[in-house]
């Protein structure tokens, strides 16, 4: 294992943005295994004041593959929300804002298109939250009882506030406030290092982390990526299964050879692309 880096080392904190849904994924993947879900369940099973609803036939193994149809951002309830949302985002502050509860309501007005696949943040939110639904514990909590605690993950977390978090910066170098997503966190909050998500990655491609079954590709999500749950697979050759995430200072890649079992991470606490950089340095550990 290599360590590498500019300001920082292999114990620093950093946002690591959407490859949180592969702790979502692998949560619903553990779930499915201890029968506590589905693959098919319908989020009116779970919820079922969504009877008659758009998006009560949605089941979570369309979620957790992208192909659910439901919107890729949570529908705001207004158009103070919405002004509120966009406003954040323009300021450099988080702009998800809806707690657990609100996200949840939510559904009972969300639409559902017809665009499959359509990469949603919302869809992965509300997969978090059903899982907390159904087994009585909140997202946090689940992610560190199954997941963190038994691969000894000490520096991974989704934080509970934003006071005494670090930060990034955003593209143009301004410091960009943490993100904690509220009720969106199994979206895109946790907070790791490069170590913990090498042991991540590790458990992950070795078939031992809780969940690992949802890193294995079912579908295709276009013409460069075949989906599992949450995870991407290239459809080239070598084929690299893969996350990358975004936040309003940081910017994550993780992926690794199916092939080979090599891996890589790339961590920035600036919101400036990595995913390039991913596929340099891979390439040129090819040559």
């Amino acid at each position: 294992m290599t360590w590498a880096g500019q300001g920082a080392d292999e114990d620093t904190e950093f946002e690591i943005g959407s490859i949180t849904k592969t702790f979502t994924a692998a949560l619903f993947a553990d779930a499915v295994g201890r029968g506590e879900v589905t693959p098919s369940t319908r989020l009116d099973e779970i919820w079922p004041e969504l009877h008659g609803k758009e998006a009560g036939p949605v089941d979570l193994e369309s979620i957790a593959m992208q192909r659910s149809r439901l919107p890729a951002m949570m529908p705001h309830a207004n158009a103070v929300d919405a002004t509120m949302s966009v406003m954040s985002s323009l300021a450099l502050q988080d702009p998800y804002r809806a707690s657990d509860e609100e996200v949840v309501q939510s559904l009972a007005d969300a639409p559902v298109g017809e665009q499959v696949p359509e990469y949603s943040n919302y869809g992965f939110a509300v997969l978090g939250q059903a899982l907390s639904e159904v087994t009585g514990q909140n997202y946090a909590d689940l992610v560190r009882q199954r997941i963190t605690e038994p691969l000894h993950m000490e520096s991974t977390y989704v934080p509970g506030g934003a006071y005494g978090l670090s930060h990034g910066y955003s593209a143009s170098g301004l410091p960009a406030a943490p993100w904690t997503l509220a009720g969106t966190a199994p979206a895109g909050a946790v907070r790791s290092t490069a170590h913990d998500l090498s042991a991540w990655l590790r458990a992950v491609r070795e078939g031992h982390a809780p969940g690992a079954d949802a890193a294995v590709p079912r579908e295709s999500f276009d013409d460069h990526d075949d989906i599992g749950w949450a995870w991407f697979t290239t459809t080239t050759t070598p084929a690299v299964t893969w996350h990358n995430g975004g936040t309003g200072g940081y910017r994550s890649y993780l992926g690794f050879d199916r092939d080979s079992g090599e891996g890589i991470i790339m961590l920035s606490d600036a919101a400036v692309g990595v995913d390039g950089a991913a596929d340099v340095i891979a390439q040129a550990d090819d040559s």
